[in-house]
Formats: C-alpha cells, sequence, structure tokens
C-alpha cells in the first residue's frame, strides 16, 4: 500500500543522510542548542511574573531561528538541510507568543483571543509548510485508520486525569450562549493548530534531522508550554498526551490521529467532565502520586515508542514508500 505523502516526509530516506554526514553535522549542532535555548526560555520564563522577559527572549530566537543556516536548497549535504528545515520550524513555536503580544485583545474574552492567534498561528504554520519540506495538503488531508481511535480514547481519559488536578473549565459559570460557543470553538482550533504546529512541523522537521533524539525533543518542546500551568502533575498529564500523539503521527504518518487525541483531551477536561462530574476549581487528586504514575507511564510508553522507531535503512521499506 502506498504510503501517505507525510508519511514519506516523516520518513525521509535516512541512509542518504548517513552517507551525507560531514560538514551537516555542524548545522545538527546548531539545531540541537537553539532547540535546548528554545527549551529553555519556555521552562524559565513562563512562570507569573515573566511574561514580558519571555516574549522578549522568544522574539529573539525568532529573528536568530528564521536567518540560522544557508538556504535549504544550496545546503551542501542532506543532513544541513534537514537541520536548517528544523530550525524554521522551531521559530513557529517562537512566533506564537509574539503573536499573543502583538494583539490588542486586552477588551476581549481569553477565548476569542485564543481563537485569534490559534488562526494567525495555524495559517503561518501552513504557510511556511513548503518551506521545510512539508507540501501543505499533507497537514490538511484526512486519512482515516482504526489507529486514530487510540490517540482519541487517550485524550478522553487523560482529559479525566486533567480535569481531576484541577483544570480550567472551557468557559467561565455563567457565560452566555455565543461566549460558550467562541470557548468551544477556540478550544477546538487551538488544539488542532497546536497538533500542526508540534506533530506536523517540528516533530516530523526535528526526526528527519535527529532520528529518535528529535522525535524525544519535539515532546519535551510541546511539554514545555504547559509549565505555567503551575501543577507537576498537570504538566505530566499533557506530556504523556503528547508522546502518544507523537507516536501515533510516526506510526501512520497523518495528524488526523492526534489532533483528534488532542480536540478529544481538551474538550474532555474542560467540557465534558466538568458537564458530567460538576465544575471544580480545585484539584481532586494528590499531586504527588499522581505525578509518581504518569512518570512511570511517560517511561513506559517512551521505551515503546523508540523501540518501535525503525531503523534508517528499513524505514521506507516498512512505510512502503519508495
Amino acid at each position: 500500500m502506498q504510503s501517505s505523502r507525510l508519511t514519506r516526509s516523516l520518513n525521509m530516506p535516512r541512509a542518504a543522510l548517513a552517507r551525507a554526514a560531514g560538514p551537516g553535522w555542524q548545522a545538527a549542532v546548531e539545531l540541537m542548542l537553539y532547540a535546548v535555548t528554545l527549551l529553555c526560555v519556555q521552562a524559565g520564563l513562563l512562570a507569573p511574573g515573566h511574561y514580558l522577559a519571555g516574549d522578549i527572549a522568544n522574539a529573539g530566537l525568532l529573528v536568530l531561528l528564521v536567518n540560522a543556516g544557508p538556504d535549504p536548497e544550496t545546503c551542501a549535504t542532506a543532513t544541513e538541510a534537514a537541520a536548517v528545515a528544523a530550525m524554521r520550524a522551531l521559530a513557529v513555536v517562537a512566533l506564537i507568543a509574539i503573536i499573543g503580544l502583538g494583539l490588542p485583545l486586552h477588551d476581549g474574552s481569553d477565548a476569542a483571543g485564543t481563537l485569534v492567534v490559534a488562526m494567525l498561528v495555524g495559517a503561518a504554520a501552513i504557510w511556511i509548510a513548503p518551506g521545510v519540506g512539508l507540501p501543505r495538503a499533507s497537514l490538511l488531508r484526512a486519512r482515516l485508520s482504526t489507529l486514530h481511535l487510540w490517540p482519541a480514547a487517550a485524550g478522553l481519559a487523560l482529559g479525566l486525569v486533567a480535569y481531576l488536578l484541577g483544570a480550567s473549565p472551557v468557559w467561565s459559570a455563567g457565560a452566555s450562549g455565543a461566549r460558550v460557543l467562541v470557548a468551544l470553538v477556540a478550544a477546538v482550533v487551538a488544539a488542532a493548530v497546536e497538533e500542526g504546529v508540534f506533530r506536523g512541523l517540528v516533530q516530523i522537521t526535528m526526526q528527519r534531522a535527529a532520528g529518535r533524539v528529535g522525535f524525544v525533543g519535539s515532546v519535551v518542546l510541546f511539554s514545555a508550554t504547559y509549565l505555567g500551568t503551575g501543577s507537576a502533575a498537570l504538566v505530566l498529564t499533557f506530556a504523556l498526551a503528547g508522546l502518544i500523539f507523537a507516536d501515533n503521527v510516526a506510526r501512520t504518518g497523518s495528524l488526523v490521529g492526534a489532533g483528534l487525541g488532542h480536540v478529544v483531551l481538551v474538550l474532555a477536561a474542560g467540557a465534558l467532565w466538568p458537564a458530567v462530574l460538576g465544575r471544580r476549581h480545585h484539584a481532586s487528586l494528590s499531586d504527588l502520586g499522581t505525578t509518581i504514575v504518569l512518570s512511570l507511564a511517560i517511561a513506559v510508553v517512551a521505551a515503546i515508542s523508540l523501540r518501535r522507531q525503525l531503523p534508517a535503512d528499513n524505514v521506507s521499506a516498512a512505510t512502503g514508500g519508495g
């Protein structure tokens, strides 16, 4: 069976990258340095009271990442081209904070602001996709598979965990019907855009450039964006979800399962479970106990996922690519 364009993009000829190793290693090291720097910005400057510093740091990183390395079409090796493309993809992560900073949304609702930011980031991701070697159609195509049910099931279960840990409802108490509708639309669009950015752009390009290290790095970067929640257990909940979504993309070559799972997770935590079990603003689970359980679950899922990753020479054949 022929693989999709996204599968072929994810499983580019790694053997060719290995043969091309040489001058490209400098670009690969530069990519890792930028990725670590971006992670440090997310980890250290998302705490309350440091938003301005985080925005300034993200702005600087955005400029550096967009201008890092040569044009991918003029790179001397495939390794260098893959690393440069991954740097361009990381720039979209930094762009998210910049868009939120630059928009005059102070008089609107949080949901409306989230919706506007998500739409603009989504448009930027679609626009930049061809520049990092991803056909736009590969990000938008819906290719259904039974494997996509697993992320949805995980999203429903982890949504319950997030709800019991005190995750905020999607809309505030007493909100009008219009505000509830805007909040639901914003939640769905934001979840879909996050998957387009972190799985469609960041994971695929980083996995091209650095294999398993890139796969893990994309999940860590995704998890770091939730550090502002202030709860270690809640961050680990989204980290486990991100790992499951990333594994599904690596297995299927499609964003459908990840996008569906993320939408289910957000709506379950902020709408479904509050409607079924009642709105709560305090945690119902032990933060320490849940942290331990989630950490073990992440270790197990990561081990299974990384072990499933095929050797470079067998990737194309195993996925039906040519």
